[in-house]
Parts: structure tokens; sequence; C-alpha cells
């Protein structure tokens, strides 16, 4: 065998990545990242708009070389057998190129003639996969945006790739397409066991999503930690959801005390006529942060205990850095 093929446990590691370090200039851009993705499970790279998640991936798919540092897909290094690393990757970094005058169905047998092996009853497996059965032979430019993911995904796993990149996937689909795409990958992983790769920054959808988390802020990786590990990770504080008169008021009282607040809902609905905010802190502190926001002024309706959650921590790791959704 001419590769070695890493195994932790009985996962089989498909991405290894070692002490990257990437500068433009005088900005140091990643500072010794590391991290492993392992075969069927679904691995989230989170952090604040501008942490170095592009470059990361940039530097995965070989479109930036690193100033130092290993990435190996397979067990084949990037920088001395790179076609052999990127024949087991596939991936949507930006919106998937299509040509619009043409089927979903013509579209998968142009780029399949790109790949060898790749057969008519794999293009029909890959469909139903992504459950576009019923509009594969309609023109690309009637699709959703939700459809042309859809076919976007089915293209990069046309030809069985170990490794499926996706940068901000759900950017712009409505909550059902969201959904429906969060199903659509966690087949892929759990049948035909791929490791997925999802760049975000959505973090309530990644909590959903994710077998395990990776977060990484300034280039710097701050937690690698399964889901379960991540929500319990950063000290005992417990997670406050409040819902309130003036949601900014609110925020702005709590971070004067200390405090990371996140505005979860900002939405003039009856239950929360002024919006919503997640937050993490010990229960001793809670009468003093419920004082301080009705002085301020700011109508406390209720406060409730949650779970913590993925956006939870990562405020708390980040100080609350980027942009949230």
């Amino acid at each position: 065998m001419d590769r070695e093929t890493v195994n932790n446990g009985t996962r089989e590691t498909v991405l290894e990545v070692r002490n990257l370090e990437k500068s433009f200039g005088r900005r140091r851009i990643i500072c010794g990242a590391s991290f492993d993705v392992y075969a069927g499970e679904i691995f989230g790279f989170l952090g604040p708009n501008g942490a170095g998640k592009t470059t990361t991936i940039k530097m995965i798919l070989g479109f930036l070389f690193p100033d130092s540092g290993d990435i190996k897909i397979m067990g084949y290094d990037l920088r001395t057998d790179y076609e052999k690393a990127m024949s087991f990757v596939g991936g949507i970094v930006e919106n998937p190129d299509m040509f619009k005058d043409f089927s979903g169905l013509d579209n998968l047998k142009m780029y399949a003639a790109l790949h060898d092996g790749v057969t008519k009853e794999r293009i029909d497996e890959v469909v139903r996969l992504v459950g576009l059965e019923k509009r594969i032979r309609d023109r690309v430019g009637k699709y959703s945006l939700g459809m042309k993911q859809r076919l976007g995904v089915a293209q990069s796993v046309l030809h069985r790739p170990r490794l499926l990149i996706l940068d901000e996937p759900t950017n712009g689909l409505d909550p059902a397409g969201v959904k429906e795409f969060r199903t659509m990958l966690r087949h892929l992983a759990d049948e035909e066991n791929v490791a997925v790769f999802v760049s975000s920054h959505m973090l309530a959808e990644m909590d959903l999503l994710c077998d395990r988390v990776c977060i990484i802020d300034k280039g710097v990786i701050k937690g690698n930690l399964s889901v379960e590990e991540l929500r319990h990770a950063g000290g005992n504080d417990t997670g406050f959801i409040y819902t309130v008169s003036d949601a900014e008021k609110a925020a702005e009282i709590m971070r004067s005390l200390g405090l990371k607040p996140s505005i979860i809902k900002d939405d003039s609905s009856p239950m929360a006529p002024g919006g919503s905010i997640s937050v993490l802190m010990d229960r001793t502190r809670l009468a003093k942060v419920n004082g301080a926001v009705i002085n301020g002024g700011v109508g406390i309706l209720t406060v409730s205990e949650s779970e913590r959650s993925i956006e939870d921590v990562f405020m708390a790791i980040t100080g609350g850095g980027g942009v949230i959704e």
C-alpha cells in the first residue's frame, strides 16, 4: 500500500491538519491550527467573520500554500501528493457552478465526464440521495436556491469523495430548506461514510447539525470538542433565556456587568415584543442582573433556564466577536 490510512480507535481519519501557519505580509492569519476530521461525522468549523475559516479551507483545497504545517487527506500529503489527496475531496466553497439553461441531469452528466468510473447508476443513486428525483430533468434556471444547493452537493459526491467541504452551505435558505439540507448531510455521513466539513457562523444551525465542532478565533483554534462536550465547556455557568421589552438595551446593561449576552430573537411577537436574549452566568448573579435590567428601564417578561448551546460557548470563547446569526 502506498499510503497510510490513519485510524483513531475505530474512527478513520480522513483529514489531518497539523500546525498550520499563514501570514499575509505582516498580518498573521492562521496561528498553529491543528485538527482531525473523521469518516462518517459532520464536523463544524466555526468562527466570527475574519477568524480565518476561509483561509484554512483554501489551504486544505490547495488554493493557498501554508507558510508551514502539514495537511493530509486519506494519508496523502497535500504538498507531495496533491492530485491523489484531492481525488478524495468534493466541495462547494461558493455558490455551485452550473449551466442554468441545461437540466440538472445534464449538469451532472457533464460533471461526471470529468471523473473516471462515474456510471449512470451512480448518477441515479446520487439524485435519489439528495432528493431531486422529481425535478432532475427540469432546467436549472427554474430551480430554487435550495434545489441548486442540493444539485451542488450531488455534483460534489458523484465520484464518491471521502471528504465533503461546504463553506456556509445554508446561506440564503429558508427554514424548511435548511432542515432538508441538514437531513441530506446526515444521510451522506451515515450512509456513505463521508466526512462532512462544514464552515459556518450560523451557530444555532450548527448546534443541530454537527457531531463535533472546532472553534477558530483570530486564527487560533480555541476548542475542538464534540457538541455534547462543548455544551459543558467553559465552567459551570447556567444558561438563561430572557424575554424583555427592549433586547438591545437589556443586552447593553448586561455587558456593563461583564456578561456576554446574545440577542437570539428580535421581533414584535406577543410573547417577546422587544426580543429575547441568551446569556451565561453564575446562578448567584441572577437577582443582581434582574435588578439592573429593571432599574435600567427594561421590562422582563420571562426568565428561564436553558441548555447550554454552541452559541453560548462560542460567545464565551470569542468574547462575542464577529457576526452571529
